[in-house]
Formats: C-alpha cells, sequence, structure tokens
C-alpha cells in the first residue's frame, strides 16, 4: 500500500484521487464559509456567480458529510484542509481597547 503524509494526516495512494476529495476551488470556498462569510460574500470575494458558489458549498457538504456550514469548518480543520482563519488585526485592536 502507497501512502502519503501531508499535514500530519496519512492518505492512501488512492485516496488523493478519490471523487471525495475537495478541489482545490472547493477548499477555497471551504476556508472562507471558516472567515464566516456567507454565499454572497464569497462570491463577491473571489469574483464567483452566486450560484456557483452555492454549487461549490454544496459539493463541501457531501464530500465531508457534514450536516451544515459549521459542521464542515470543523471537519476540514480536523482533517488538515484549513487552518483557523487570523481575524482582522484592526478588529482586534478595537476589542482589546
Amino acid at each position: 500500500m502507497v501512502s502519503v503524509i501531508s499535514n500530519n494526516n496519512q492518505y492512501s495512494f488512492g485516496d488523493l484521487f478519490s471523487p471525495t476529495r475537495l478541489t482545490n476551488r472547493e477548499v477555497e470556498i471551504l476556508f472562507q464559509m471558516a472567515r464566516g462569510l456567507d454565499n454572497q460574500g464569497i462570491a463577491d470575494e473571489l469574483c464567483l456567480q452566486l450560484q456557483t458558489v452555492k454549487n461549490h458549498a454544496s459539493h463541501v457538504l457531501s464530500k465531508l458529510q457534514a450536516d451544515n456550514r459549521t459542521h464542515a469548518v470543523v471537519l476540514g480543520i480536523q482533517r488538515g484542509l484549513i487552518d483557523l482563519p487570523r481575524p482582522y488585526q484592526g478588529a482586534l485592536r478595537r476589542i482589546v481597547a
């Protein structure tokens, strides 16, 4: 069995080409979900049509077998697909001050 270790996760060679593996765009959509953006916000951020974002978001939930967007983000972090986004520094200064 051939395996690949990525981000401290171990995948079999077949997993890399699995139809349930997220595409780069789907990972990008998942990261924007983690930032708290809604579909329209993601569409604006990535210069995509709203329906395109909805399609990608649906694929993300399906492939991760997530119940909702929050669950998908948690699974994405647990599986090393995304990291927690850093908050905007200006927002931190306002909270701390």
